[in-house]
């Protein structure tokens, strides 16, 4: 997977010049049942886009991006993004 689309909204995850995907890589190496929340997680988000928010999503502090954070059996769960509007 890639990424996911809903309406006008979708992730893409980053992919480095050796073609690497390290967002993917790291999903992939948790449990599945981590994977499983983080998966439901990245689709709140393109479901609700900005209007997610706590505890989902929490801007970085005086930086243009957020992080996705996925909770779950006390550990927090961490994927950095910020939005692309194409300007």
């Amino acid at each position: 997977m890639t990424g996911v689309e809903s309406g006008s909204w979708r992730y893409v995850n980053h992919k480095t010049l050796s073609g690497r995907v390290p967002v993917r890589e790291f999903i992939d190496s948790q449990t599945p049942k981590v994977r499983e929340k983080i998966f439901s997680d990245l689709e709140r988000l393109v479901r609700f886009n900005v209007e997610l928010g706590p505890p989902y999503v929490e801007k970085v502090t005086g930086r243009d991006f957020w992080e996705l954070r996925t909770r779950i059996e006390g550990d927090i769960y961490r994927i950095f993004y910020f939005a692309y509007t194409g300007k």
